[in-house]
């Protein structure tokens, strides 16, 4: 049997939900369903909601994440660890200045201290004219930036193997005409010089 989402049983009786109440609530399958993570801040940068991919990556429960700022448990720190201020906060930015955002040069911290490369964008929320907060989607890419860095090192390895044959092959020219220079010296020395030996 397939697995049914969660949102989508009777509590009640833990069995699946007639189909038109799968649907009733769409925006919390989405959030529930996709892979990466988004959440909503309101103006004081305070967590109103967090899918589980997003809560998840950042080492937290959805619910321990609700009405805490965003910025002090995840975006704390630069990549090198220096103190990353929330007034130059590109997710901040968004709802403070009305300033959307996509960024993929930055970590995210981890409930356990470590960080993760991350690509994130950041949008305000305008309710009749006036900004009430962010949404913002994020997505860990640690792994497409080990793959840029091995393919670099692998554009870097080939291009010493180039230079190195090059190298190589100018050598090999320089070796000929010595090689030749000296056989035809070698002709103008008597037969019995220890060169021909």
């Amino acid at each position: 049997a397939n697995p049914v989402p969660f949102s989508a049983c009777d509590p009640a009786r833990g069995t699946p939900a007639p189909a038109d109440q799968v649907w009733r609530d769409p925006l919390g399958l989405m959030l529930a369903s996709t892979g990466e993570g988004i959440y909503g801040v309101d103006l004081d940068g305070l967590c109103v909601f967090i899918n589980p991919a997003g809560a998840q990556m950042i080492g937290y429960a959805p619910a321990e994440l609700l009405g805490r700022n965003m910025h002090a448990l995840t975006h704390h720190a630069r990549p090198d660890g220096s103190p990353y201020p929330e007034a130059d906060c590109p997710i901040f930015n968004a709802f403070r200045q009305g300033l959307p955002c996509r960024i993929d040069t930055e970590v995210f911290w981890r409930r356990d201290g470590s960080a993760f490369a991350v690509e994130y964008s950041s949008h305000p929320i305008v309710d009749q004219g006036v900004v009430r907060g962010a949404v913002v989607t994020f997505a860990d890419i640690t792994e497409r930036r080990r793959s840029e860095e091995a393919l670099r090192q692998t554009q870097r390895l080939e291009s010493l193997g180039v230079m190195a044959g090059g190298i190589a092959h100018d050598f090999n020219n320089l070796l000929t005409n010595i090689l030749g220079n000296a056989s035809i010296a070698a002709l103008d020395l008597p037969p019995g010089s220890p060169v021909h030996a």
